[in-house]
């Protein structure tokens, strides 16, 4: 992985914290896959958003008026369990999310354009976001 394969969204990574919580992830990952590749070590998990405490009302309204699924904590961690206990080395949750990975990697532009047609949704929640810290 590059710090390339993530800019979108017209050229730029979104300064929200949920991008940046996912990029530093997403990389720290890419970086821990590096240095156990020689122990022939590999494991990748992949959930998709997560209903937690963490997330604010407009997260949480964002990802409704995307369409996104939200899975509980416990599921979460029992995907993990059973991608452990199974001996998987990758594995993505929820679907159309793990479709979504596979085009990614074949088409990266056809996401970056899907991405793209949602970024006035994106915009919208960060406005709100930003207006609900100044007031």
């Amino acid at each position: 992985w590059s710090t390339e394969d993530y800019v979108f969204l017209e050229g730029k990574i979104p300064r929200t914290p949920y991008y940046s919580a996912y990029l530093t992830l997403t990389l720290s990952i890419s970086a821990l896959h590096s240095a156990v590749l020689a122990l022939r070590v590999t494991l990748y998990f992949a959930p998709r958003a997560t209903q937690t405490s963490i997330n604010s009302a407009q997260a949480t309204s964002m990802n409704q008026a995307l369409g996104n699924a939200v899975d509980a904590p416990d599921d979460v961690a029992q995907a993990l369990i059973d991608m452990l206990n199974k001996n998987q080395s990758r594995r993505f949750l929820g679907f159309p999310e793990k479709w979504f990975v596979k085009i990614n990697g074949a088409f990266p532009k056809l996401v970056d354009a899907a991405l793209k047609k949602q970024l006035p949704t994106i915009q919208r929640h960060m406005k709100a976001r930003h207006e609900e810290k100044l007031s």
